[in-house]
């Protein structure tokens, strides 16, 4: 089985940042700042 982090899962989905935020009940922007600040990731 493949492991993926959650932002290539995303991409691989063919999500967004803001449907992915949406889906999430947050602003694209705290998303954004979630995702850097928590996971670390800057793509």
């Amino acid at each position: 089985m493949d492991k993926y982090t959650p932002e290539q899962a995303r991409r691989l989905r063919g999500i967004s940042q803001a449907k992915m935020a949406s889906l999430l009940g947050m602003s694209e922007n705290t998303y954004i700042i979630y995702k850097i600040s928590c996971l670390g990731s800057f793509f």
